[in-house]
């Protein structure tokens, strides 16, 4: 059952932090997928070295998103009743969109494997790019999805303040 929270100013200090425990899940996972690459380009070669590469350049955008996302939240104080509620909805179809991008990605990392089938100059970076998307998209669908359900779980106390309102 969904317990009322008293004011908005507590709705939004939680759901502030489920944002920022989100935007550090996700800012840890790019900072250890890019140290990690570095070690594995420096380790590898062939198509296993190209899937250490597309980790690492993924990565370096997840970590600026996570970052931008981490310093660029308003204070608390600033949120009004609108403000609270285009927040939460807002950044709610963000991750439901993005969770469809990263089927998307999957997809491409499927197609870039299959076209790496094909003989060429490009074999060994179409195979493992298409490999590194097909992870990196797949985490991202997982982790969209969990950042939604919690999101989307705790909006639901936003629904009780306006009954609470009324």
């Amino acid at each position: 059952m969904v317990e009322v929270i008293q004011t908005l100013q507590e709705f939004n200090i939680e759901r502030l932090a489920l944002v920022q425990s989100g935007l550090t899940t996700l800012l840890i996972w790019a900072v250890l997928n890019i140290l990690l690459s570095f070690v594995g380009q420096a380790y590898s070669e062939g198509f296993k070295r190209q899937f250490f590469l597309m980790n690492g350049y993924w990565n370096i955008v997840n970590m600026a998103l996570a970052i931008f996302g981490l310093v660029s939240t308003p204070p608390i104080r600033e949120l009004t009743l609108l403000k609270t509620v285009e927040a939460q909805f807002n950044l709610e179809r963000l991750l439901l969109f993005n969770s469809g991008l990263d089927i998307g990605y999957v997809i491409l990392g499927f197609f870039l494997i299959q076209k790496s089938l094909k003989p060429s100059s490009k074999m060994a970076q179409l195979k493992g790019y298409g490999f590194s998307i097909i992870l990196q998209g797949s985490w991202l669908f997982v982790f969209d999805l969990t950042f939604f359900y919690f999101l989307y779980d705790h909006g639901l106390h936003l629904n009780r303040f306006f009954k609470q309102c009324i």
